[in-house]
């Protein structure tokens, strides 16, 4: 069975705290006379929760590119050009880390699956990714663009066929998102764009996937131990993404948090208890009894899924921290979870065999799901910086 051996992820240096977001943002685009709308924004901020998110885009950078801040503006190349280079970039942060974790060498690397929203171009940036980190050039890539946020979920299934598939394989999985395709002066009369601007941040995640492990130098975390992927019923149309002449844009139903909940409650019960039965496993009766990798997707949907599941306040909490801490990363998010779950099990000492359920959901609405197995620790490991 295929599983997660090392986890990695990074963010640009740039950190805004929520508080002083408004500010930033107004002043940055020239909007501060705008006091009305300011100050709806201000408050809009402030009820996500959020404590602050990482950006590339600075100051100045988007003084040097006025095109960047104006909602109007023709800005679609520049998005591109700065894309290009950073989405590369900051992934091969997150990958060094998980190489790092895993603590074998890259040229042990055989496949490459990097998912990101925006930098389309050839070659792509699994091609910069695998010239800059070094590896080998017959190492075979999977390029996803534009998936949205279930992908890393995605990304994790394709990683277990082809883990369990072909011998020694061992595959390296990136997702990063960044600001820079959606970034510009909130529309007031966008609700959709308000709260993309209140809520987006920066980020890369990166995971090392296996199977045939060599145990003298290989420790898995996670062994995954199946996955699906659903289409939400009557929900076409609830959440949507575009790219267009002025950069990204998103557009989604008011009822997306319910959508979600009640598709998370009718639809991971049926294929979680016939995945669970084919390993042996005694199927799920509470959904306590799991630990959760959620995708750390805003406070109202975390809450409807949180009551529609019935779980306790602290299975959720890994996501609810992530959300605080880095804003919505949309694909990365949930390997952001996965990483704190993570760190969580060898600070703990976590010496039992747990089952989780690692969730993404994204356009369509499309339900993203695997099932995760806890290893047991071995007594000398240490958890990597």
């Amino acid at each position: 069975m295929a599983a997660i051996l090392g986890i990695g992820t990074a963010n640009p240096p740039n950190c805004i705290t929520q508080e002083d977001y408004p500010d930033f943002c107004f002043r940055v685009t020239g909007s501060n006379h705008l006091t009305h709308f300011k100050h709806r924004f201000t408050s809009l901020c402030e009820k996500t929760g959020i404590k602050k998110r990482y950006l590339h885009l600075t100051e100045d950078i988007l003084r040097e590119n006025p095109s960047l801040v104006d909602h109007n503006a023709p800005s679609l190349e520049l998005r591109q050009r700065i894309s290009e280079a950073e989405i590369p970039r900051l992934g091969r942060e997150a990958a060094l880390r998980a190489t790092e974790d895993w603590g074998q060498p890259k040229s042990e690397i055989t496949h490459l699956i990097f998912c990101a929203m925006q930098a389309i171009h050839m070659p792509g940036a699994d091609f910069r990714l695998t010239v800059s980190l070094g590896l080998s050039p017959s190492i075979r890539r999977i390029m996803l663009y534009h998936q949205g946020c279930h992908v890393s979920v995605t990304a994790l299934r394709l990683a277990k066929d082809i883990a369990e598939n072909n011998h020694r394989a061992r595959v390296l999985v990136v997702c990063c998102d960044m600001t820079i395709g959606s970034f510009r002066l909130p529309c007031e009369d966008d609700g959709e764009d308000l709260i993309m601007q209140t809520i987006y941040g920066d980020g890369a995640a990166a995971v090392i996937v296996g199977a045939d492990l060599d145990k003298s130098c290989e420790r898995p975390f996670f062994r995954i131990v199946g996955g699906a992927q659903t289409i939400i019923p009557d929900s076409d149309g609830a959440l949507c993404g575009r790219v267009n002449e002025n950069g990204f844009s998103m557009d989604r139903r008011t009822k997306v948090p319910g959508f979600i909940a009640s598709a998370i409650s009718c639809h991971l019960n049926d294929f979680l208890t016939k995945m669970l039965h084919d390993t042996g496993t005694d199927t799920i009766k509470d959904w306590n009894a799991v630990f959760w990798v959620m995708q750390a997707t805003s406070k109202p949907v975390l809450d409807r899924i949180e009551a529609e599941l019935q779980l306790h306040k602290d299975k959720l909490e890994v996501s609810r921290k992530v959300w605080r801490e880095y804003g919505y990363m949309m694909s990365s998010s949930t390997l952001f979870v996965l990483n704190e779950v993570k760190k969580r099990m060898v600070e703990q000492r976590n010496e039992g065999s747990d089952y989780g359920v690692m969730v993404g959901f994204g356009a369509g609405l499309t339900l993203d799901a695997v099932v995760l197995q806890m290893v047991p620790l071995p007594p000398t490991l240490e958890l990597a910086v």
